[in-house]
């Protein structure tokens, strides 16, 4: 889970989702550490064990927070859009619309 998680925090870092990309980088190092901390000693029981994994599950949801979707992207390259997460702004009417029946079709 651990591994997992820091490709998707590489993946979201390089398309522009840089606190995601980096806070799920931190997660899957956290877990992989963890990980090979349980399977290595046996100082962890089942309580602190259970009360770790909650820690790391809370800070994940918390992380996914900050994870930018296609539709936010899309609206973000709008006309009326910020332009904050790194996504090209759209230079005609066309160019939105085709980008928008583009991304009904894939849901």
């Amino acid at each position: 889970a651990g591994v997992v998680q820091i490709f998707q925090g590489v993946d979201a870092k390089e398309h522009g989702d840089a606190i995601f990309g980096v806070g799920s980088i931190i997660l899957g190092i956290s877990w992989s550490i963890f990980s090979v901390v349980l399977l290595m000693t046996s100082w962890i029981t089942l309580g602190v064990g259970l009360v770790i994994t909650l820690i790391l599950v809370a800070i994940g949801f918390v992380i996914s927070l900050f994870r930018h979707d296609k539709l936010q992207h899309w609206l973000d390259s709008c006309y009326f859009g910020k332009h904050e997460l790194g996504s090209e702004k759209f230079t005609n009417l066309h160019q939105q619309t085709t980008a928008l029946a583009a991304f009904a079709k894939e849901h």
